[in-house]
């Protein structure tokens, strides 16, 4: 093997299981890899991401943990329902970060690669005990604006394979749906907005979600040097800048890979063709108050 070295020739499970599995064995790690996380709301093009980094070909690509093949395969532990609890436990999000997201877990997962890099809605939770125990690593924020994330996010009706947000709180829930929900982020029981949170449509619930998880990545982004900014409009506004912001903070050769990720520029991965809400104009009174009180001032801090 060539990322690690273990005393049991016989185990044949997957290596970031090794030290649940078998705490007994020694594990020397003999390759040097570099890591990369990308936070964000979730619905900001993240599995586009993983999918045009693994494309290229020293880098490792993950989007929550799996390589996006056919299927999807895992090769780092999830940490779903771990997200809401960790979100206001920094111990919490620190003893995850060590079981999930150490330096042998990620180093078995990049295989031949020499960076790796997970993208993830809920690195979010976890960005800051991350940064903490990776120092050498690199960090990405990735904003979407309030009203587009709002309307991605916001499902009425049917399943939604890749929820993000709060749905309309009568809509019945997959499992799948459910099992998400269990981690996903809602006020702290303490707080003033907890007790309008039963109150609260699907839209409020997400303008509530946007400001609370960018509030936060913005002061990360504001406090430590390694966490840069990514603009998920830029895709679709200025490809080239968005490609080149981001192999430059990866110290990729943008000769070599630019013109790789430009090619993938027309790739996307679960999509919203349609939009289940309309557009802000079209909300009621009390949505349009939340989003002027929470988000708009917080969008003039990231957009200008």
């Amino acid at each position: 093997m060539e990322t690690a070295q273990e005393t049991d020739q016989n185990y044949a499970g997957p290596q970031w299981l090794i030290l649940e599995s078998k705490p007994q064995l020694k594990i020397t790690i003999v390759k040097n890899v570099n890591i990369a996380f990308i936070a964000s709301t979730g619905r900001t093009a993240t599995q586009y991401i993983a999918s045009t980094l693994n494309r290229l070909g020293s880098v490792t690509g993950l989007h929550e943990g799996q390589l996006l093949s056919t299927p999807p395969q895992k090769v780092l532990p999830s940490i779903n329902v771990q997200n809401r609890r960790a979100w206001y436990d920094q111990n919490y999000a620190s003893k995850t970060v060590e079981e999930t997201r150490n330096e042998l877990i990620l180093t078995c997962a990049s295989k031949q690669s020499n960076l790796i890099v997970d993208t993830a809605y809920y690195n979010a939770s976890i960005l800051e005990a991350l940064i903490n125990k990776h120092p050498r690593a690199t960090f990405f924020v990735v904003f979407r604006r309030c009203e587009t994330f709002v309307r991605s996010a916001t499902i009425l009706r049917g399943e939604d394979h890749q929820p993000a947000g709060w749905p309309d709180p009568g809509k019945p829930l997959s499992d799948r749906e459910l099992f998400i929900s269990i981690g996903r982020l809602k006020p702290d029981l303490s707080s003033k907005e907890a007790s309008k949170w039963q109150s609260w449509s699907a839209i409020q619930r997400n303008i509530w979600l946007w400001s609370y998880i960018n509030s936060q990545l913005y002061r990360i982004h504001e406090t430590y040097k390694s966490c840069h900014k990514l603009y998920f409009e830029e895709i679709s506004t200025d490809t080239r800048k968005f490609w080149r912001k981001l192999l430059g903070a990866l110290s990729l050769d943008e000769e070599e890979n630019l013109n790789i990720c430009l090619a993938n520029s027309h790739q996307r991965i679960n999509p919203r063709s349609t939009y289940q809400i309309g557009s802000m104009n079209t909300w009621d009174e009390g949505e349009i108050k939340l989003y002027k009180e929470l988000a708009h001032p917080l969008e003039i801090k990231l957009y200008g």
